[in-house]
């Protein structure tokens, strides 16, 4: 459809003609290079907290109609989120009484990965805005990466802000940061008061992402897995 074209071009979930394998390429391409011009490369690496549960519906109504989605389809999404209740079921056993659900999107049906995109896209697009910023997406797994520490502190904060402003909480004991290059400074990041943890490998996709970029540990895994 016409509005797939307002996602961030560094969404590469859920898209015609973009796959994991896509968002793999292009951020080991951008970490390449960087490196080769720079020496110097660092990765964060972000988790949400049960991304898609927690979506509130209010927020994605209103960015659905921001996003350029005619009224009709938007006012079809509103009454499709609204008044959802879950109950209890043990066997055959199903619980009387039943509770609201307010947020979060359905996983599994056609409409939810097309709602969490756009839920998080204006997130992409500001993170766009700062100079000398990358960014790699999928879904909801998002890393930021650069030569420069202020610019990842900056990118760093304002993920920070938005997933508190939005209601998607951030896992902050799971923000993952992974370090590049000869001459990296070893510069200390921050997200909510508390320092991010450097590590020494990070699984990525289900890929396992090492500082030399040689991918020695998820080769050496695949041929153990895969030995009889």
């Amino acid at each position: 459809m016409y509005f797939f074209r307002n996602v961030s071009k560094f969404q590469h979930g859920f898209l015609s003609k973009r796959s994991y394998s896509s968002s793999l390429v292009h951020s080991i391409s951008e970490y390449r290079l960087v490196l080769s011009n720079q020496k110097s490369l660092d990765v964060v690496y972000f988790d949400f907290r049960k991304a898609f549960d927690c979506v509130d519906h209010q927020f994605l109504i209103s960015k659905l109609d921001n996003f350029g989605i005619p009224i009709n389809i938007t006012s079809w999404f509103a009454d499709f989120l609204s008044d959802r209740t879950f109950s209890v079921k043990i066997d055959d056993f199903v619980d009387a009484s039943s509770a609201s659900i307010p947020s979060g999107v359905r996983q599994g049906s056609v409409s939810g990965p097309l709602l969490f995109l756009v839920f998080i896209n204006d997130l992409l697009l500001k993170l766009e805005d700062i100079p000398l910023l990358h960014i790699a997406g999928f879904a909801d797994d998002i890393k930021l990466f650069s030569h420069d520490p202020l610019a990842l502190q900056m990118g760093i904060n304002l993920v920070d802000s938005w997933a508190s402003n939005n209601s998607l909480p951030l896992a902050h004991s799971k923000t993952a940061l992974l370090r590049f290059g000869s001459c990296n400074s070893s510069h200390p990041y921050t997200i909510g008061g508390s320092l991010i943890v450097s590590v020494d490998s990070v699984r990525d996709l289900g890929l396992l992402i090492e500082p030399n970029l040689k991918f020695t540990r998820h080769i050496n895994r695949v041929v153990a897995l895969t030995s009889f």
